[in-house]
């Protein structure tokens, strides 16, 4: 999937599942197509609830890494030769957990955000939950943890 997705973004698979998106900003200003911004949309909701975020979006100001941290963007901010051994770690630390667990955690913080009330995050939780202890990988998961040893999820 090297190189993928077009020209002015590029998907690139570096490592099992784990990707990097790539946005290439052309020299002209506007020059983005609905198709891109599309995807950077999607892309974009996960903070798009936040006012710092919102700003940013309807604005389209740039910010450095630093501000970026300050207001919650970024979770760390590293030395530009470190990106994306810095990206993969994480990656790797997340891709380790079950995979059920990651699309759960991943449901439920979207949808947390835009929940009625905190019942309903609370029920969305608890369901997750629920599920979750029905797996095979949560066995796998315990089992593993009692004995020290690497867990192996098959995303059942």
């Amino acid at each position: 999937m090297t190189g993928s997705a077009g020209k002015d973004l590029t998907l690139d698979s570096l490592e099992g599942e784990i990707v990097l998106l790539t946005l290439r900003r052309p020299a002209r200003l506007n020059a983005l197509s609905w198709r891109l911004i599309d995807e950077i949309h999607l892309a974009l909701e996960e903070v798009a609830g936040r006012p710092d975020a919102r700003v940013l979006i309807l604005t389209g100001r740039l910010i450095d890494a630093d501000e970026a941290l300050r207001i919650g963007l970024a979770n760390k901010v590293v030395a530009p030769d470190r990106v994306v051994p810095t990206a993969l770690e994480i990656a790797r630390e997340i891709t380790a957990n079950s995979p059920f667990g990651v699309r759960m955690t991943k449901q439920v913080l979207r949808r947390n955000g835009e929940a009625a009330s905190l019942e309903a995050a609370i029920e969305l939780e608890n369901r997750t939950q629920v599920l979750a202890s029905m797996t095979a990988d949560l066995r796998e998961a315990v089992g593993s943890f009692r004995s020290g040893a690497t867990p192996v999820f098959e995303d059942r």
